[in-house]
This record gives C-alpha cells, structure tokens and sequence, in this order.
C-alpha cells in the first residue's frame, strides 16, 4: 500500500540502533563515565560500519561490548548498505528521544536511573560534534575548477567534489560513481553496472532491487536534485550514463 522507493536507509537501520543504544546505554552497569567517554570515541572513531573498532587497552568486559557492536553494525550494513551517516544521525535521535523523557518532575533519581540520561547527553555532545566536523571543512585553495562547478574525483585521496562541496560515499558508492566517472559519456547497460560497477553478475529479483536502490542512493548523494538528475543520466530502455554538464556528447 505505501512505496518505500524514496526513502533512505534510516527506517531499516532503526532496530540495529535501538540495539546499539540499549546495549551501550543501560547493560553498561558499574562503566565509569570516563571509561564511556573512552569507549564511544572508539565507536564513533570509524568512517565506515564495517570498520574494526580499535579494542586495545579495553577491559575484557569492553572488549566484548564493541565486538557486539561491531556484530550489530555489520548486519545493518548487510541490510541497509555501509552508510554510517545515517547511522549516526539515527543513534543521535535515539539519544535525543532518550533525554527528552528526562521528568524534572520527579524530586529523586537514583545513580542507577541517572547515569544513563548522562551517557545519552554525553553520547549526543559527542555525535553532534562528529556529524557538524565535515560540514567546517574549508574549500581547499587548489581545488581544481571541475570540482567547484561540477563533479570531480581526488582517486588519490578517494574523495569526491560535487559543486564545491566534499561528498561522503560508503565505500559501494565510491566504487559505482568512480565505474561512471571512468566510462563518462558512454551508456552503460544494467548488466554492464552489475557485473563491472557493483561486481554482481546475479539475476535474482533481490539484486535487480539492490542494483536500483545503489543507483538511488548514488544520486541523493552527488545530485543537487536527485529528482531532475543532471550528471547520472537515465537512457531510458537502455541503461544509464554518467555526463558532465557543459560537455557535448555524441551517443546518448
């Protein structure tokens, strides 16, 4: 009755977060509040939900909270894709939505009800400084004209420029965007994309879904308005193919 077509990866991510959340937030009996600090640095430390979190000098009872972390961020990426933007900003609304039940009402809270509202709020400080970090970063100087007027690809440093703007891509992304990039101006059918871009060959009806989400995902990410795409084409009956504005092109 509902289509889901449009929407990102956070609804799917929520149970995984709710896990996250419950298990780091109100398991953790007896976790110092400076040994929290410590261990969300870690969890927040990565780039990527499939990324090993640093376990050194961690106590065995750490050690094997963030391996069940690490377990549970896994399998959201095997079920949502690695996009651990999302994922974040899906924990900082759990921890918001956390807080906001704090009753100043209630005249006592013992040490037991309190701590964890204050590894919400310190989980919260600690998110939002990592999510707004990306959004200071200032336009490099030498920043080639392509990368401020359209789209560009740092394949040393394995960044992506869209219209001035640095983009975040999972690592799925980066690797579907540079498969375009390197055939730009050239329609690309959807067996070419799956077999070469995404390295899956399969004709089941799972990756025919996969392959049009990964597609959609792509252009939220590099298209100003992934409604009217302007640098991921669609040939309609054909396949698709990756232009740069301003660029004449033969075939299309």
């Amino acid at each position: 009755m509902i289509g889901f077509r449009h929407a990102e990866p956070g609804p799917m991510f929520r149970d995984f977060i709710s896990l996250e959340d419950a298990l780091t937030t109100f398991t953790a009996h007896g976790m110092e509040l400076v040994d929290f600090y410590d261990l969300e640095q870690r969890l927040l430390s990565v780039e990527s939900l499939l990324t090993q979190i640093p376990i050194e000098n961690l106590s065995f009872y750490q050690q094997k909270l963030v391996e069940t972390v690490a377990h549970i961020r896994r399998l959201a990426a095997q079920r949502a894709g690695d996009d651990i933007s999302t994922y974040f900003i899906g924990l900082l609304a759990t921890s918001l939505a956390h807080i906001a039940t704090f009753d100043e009402g209630v005249k006592y809270y013992s040490n037991r009800e309190l701590i964890p509202y204050l590894r919400s709020l310190l989980r919260a400080a600690m998110l939002a400084e990592k999510l707004t970090a990306s959004m200071k970063k200032p336009i490099p100087i030498d920043l080639p004209h392509q990368a401020r007027t359209g789209l560009w690809i740092d394949e040393g440093n394995s960044m992506v420029w869209v219209e001035g703007k640095e983009v975040t891509l999972t690592t799925q992304e980066y690797n579907l965007l540079l498969y375009f990039y390197h055939h730009e101006g050239k329609l690309r059918t959807r067996e070419q994309i799956l077999k070469e871009g995404l390295d899956d060959s399969s004709e089941y009806i799972y990756v025919r879904s996969k392959f049009h989400n990964a597609i959609r995902r792509l252009r939220q990410k590099i298209e100003p308005n992934p409604q009217k795409p302007k640098y991921l084409l669609t040939v309609h009956g054909r396949g698709y193919k990756f232009v740069l504005p301003g660029k004449e092109y033969r075939e299309l």
